[in-house]
């Protein structure tokens, strides 16, 4: 289960790097970014199901109180930290990062 756990953290980090790049100039950035976001979101749903998330649907965490927090307890169990509102990682888990992106100055959350 290691590689898995090591594959979360890496599409974490990809989802972050991107949103850190400076916006190049000219091609279609917005576009390329948009169908990065949706590749790396992919592949980190595929990741959690592997895993065998609680409360993950393989497209966002369930809306249900119950679902959240026991997706929050095995996060803290499976890689010792919290999922800290407002960060990359949680919009990541909610599924709304991919259309719109995540500020720079949010990807660790808002402390």
């Amino acid at each position: 289960m290691n590689y898995v756990k090591a594959e979360i953290k890496g599409l974490i980090a990809e989802a972050a790097a991107l949103e850190r790049e400076p916006v190049r100039s000219g091609g279609d950035e917005i576009a390329d970014r948009a169908d990065r976001r949706w590749w790396i979101q992919a592949r980190f749903d595929a990741a959690l199901v592997e895993a065998c998330a609680p409360g993950y649907t393989g497209a966002e965490v369930g809306n249900v109180m119950a679902d959240r927090e026991a997706l929050a307890k095995w996060w803290q169990q499976y890689f010792g930290e919290a999922i800290v509102e407002y960060s990359l990682l949680d919009g990541m888990l909610s599924g709304i990062w991919t259309s719109t992106g995540w500020p720079p100055d949010m990807i660790d959350g808002v402390r």
